[in-house]
């Protein structure tokens, strides 16, 4: 479990590095925004497998914390 969990945090840094980083090279706009789409996208289902991967126990006491 934990070497899913570790290939999803690489999985994640990657897709945050493209999400946020610059183009260094002639990209097209639209380019761009594909690229920045599916760096979302691939965030968004990183952080779904996160919790699918969590415990019953474990997601009940994140959901319970009190800020």
């Amino acid at each position: 479990m934990y070497v899913l969990k570790g290939v999803l945090f690489l999985i994640g840094m990657c897709a945050f590095c493209v999400l946020f980083g610059e183009p260094n090279e002639n990209i097209d706009a639209m380019d761009l925004v594909v690229l920045k789409t599916l760096a979302v996208g691939v965030l968004c289902g990183v952080v779904l497998c996160y919790f699918r991967t969590m415990g019953k126990k474990e997601y009940d006491d994140m959901m319970n914390e009190e800020v």
